[in-house]
């Protein structure tokens, strides 16, 4: 990436008689900036996006949905924190087997909720089968054809699509997702009016404490003491 940004600030030196420093190049050359936003555009197209979807079995409403750039388990728990303050804690919370839903932070999380995690059977792909027909829905009838050249452009046009998808009719319901569900009773449990909803879903680290009182963590190195007192 940076031997590709000298090319061309040289590009630059070699057929601009005015340029004078790197500096003044990068701030004030408009073709230079072209090129760039090409790239990174282009990475961006290149780069693999992911859906992360969280699907109330009986009533097919989306109670989470949105692309990010990871599938890990901080995505995952950050999802389920969005969709259980706005619909409440769930009795399950049904998973597959990939790394994210067997991790322990997730484990932590639904312990401290009150809440079961059962998965997927191994080798049972007919478990899945709802959120994996409507991850087909999204690629077949929002997908298809669509040419987005950033993370915000690709959830711009998911986002009216989703709020059409609630309103349809469904056939495995005879209903729409949101009348389903407004019709239903509400079988989730509020959360707990706690002033610190996040310890709910925080991140758990195993760190080692040194000597000077500080922890490594993130990249940085943080005194516990003020982590305490915090």
């Amino acid at each position: 990436m940076f031997s590709l940004l000298k090319e061309d600030i040289q590009v630059v030196f070699d057929r601009d008689p005015a340029a004078r420093s790197t500096m003044e190049t990068l701030l004030c050359c408009p073709g230079l900036h072209a090129i760039l936003m090409h790239r990174l555009n282009h990475w961006l197209w290149e780069k693999k996006t992911y859906l992360l979807a969280i699907l109330d079995d009986a009533t097919r409403c989306v109670v989470f949905a949105a692309f990010g750039w990871s599938e890990g388990t901080a995505a995952l728990i950050d999802g389920l924190s969005m969709a259980i303050r706005r619909f409440g804690i769930p009795e399950r919370f049904y998973t597959d087997n990939g790394s994210a839903f067997r991790s322990r932070h997730l484990a932590h999380v639904a312990a401290k909720l009150g809440m079961h995690l059962p998965h997927t059977p191994a080798y049972r792909p007919q478990g899945r089968g709802k959120v994996e027909r409507f991850f087909r829905t999204v690629r077949e009838q929002c997908l298809e054809g669509l040419k987005a050249e950033s993370l915000e452009t690709l959830q711009g046009a998911f986002v009216p699509w989703l709020d059409a998808y609630h309103h349809r009719i469904h056939d495995g319901i005879d209903s729409s997702p949101l009348n389903k569900r407004l019709a239903g009773p509400k079988v989730t449990r509020t959360l707990p009016e706690v002033a610190q909803l996040d310890l709910f879903f925080g991140m758990q680290e195993r760190r080692k404490i040194h000597r000077n009182g500080t922890l490594h963590l993130k990249g940085e190195d943080s005194d516990v003491r003020i982590m305490r007192q915090a």
